[in-house]
Order: structure tokens, then C-alpha cells, then sequence
């Protein structure tokens, strides 16, 4: 393993393109890990404690916990009493929704 980093480095001093693509390769590598990281946190299902005060401050706002939550993931803050128009455009989209099932 010795040789082999003596070896990248000599390339790298050597060729100035080989030290570019290096780094572009370890640039990807490093958003390819942080999106994984971030997919595998956002599809981890959320605590019980978590679900259970969800699905309350859903049933406040008369909203389901699907909206609710929805809602989280989309603006990335809850809601809350005095957000009137966001919650109100979240139920005439609920009715536009059943309409077009019936």
C-alpha cells in the first residue's frame, strides 16, 4: 500500500490533469456518500413518540397525518395554528383531490 500512494503521488506530481481528475473523482465520491447518507435519513421511519405527536398536531389542525407530515417533508418546518392559509390550501386541495376520484 506504500508503493501504491508513492506511486499516486509521483503521477500526481508528474501530471497536473491526473491530480484534476483525482479530484473531481473524490469530490463525486464525497456527494455520493452524503446523499446516501441523506436518502437513508429521510426514509427512516420516524420514532413512535415522534408518529404519535404527528398524528395530534394533525388531528389540531384538522389534517391528516399524511398531510401533516407531508408538509414537513416539502417546507421542512411544522405547522402550526396560525399558518391559516397554508392549512386552508392543504384541505381545498384535499377536496380537489376527492372530486377528481368520484
Amino acid at each position: 500500500s506504500t508503493l501504491v500512494v508513492v506511486g499516486i503521488s509521483a503521477l500526481i506530481v508528474a501530471s497536473p490533469m491526473a491530480f484534476f481528475v483525482l479530484k473531481v473523482f473524490g469530490a463525486g465520491y464525497l456527494v455520493f456518500l452524503a446523499w446516501q447518507a441523506a436518502h437513508a435519513k429521510a426514509w427512516k421511519a420516524p420514532s413512535r413518540d415522534v408518529m404519535l405527536m404527528r398524528m395530534d398536531k394533525a388531528e389540531r389542525l384538522g389534517l391528516t397525518y399524511e398531510e401533516y407530515t407531508l408538509e414537513i417533508l416539502e417546507r421542512g418546518r411544522h405547522l402550526s395554528e396560525e399558518d391559516t392559509e397554508r392549512i386552508s390550501a392543504i384541505k381545498a386541495a384535499r377536496k380537489r383531490r376527492r372530486s377528481h376520484h368520484l
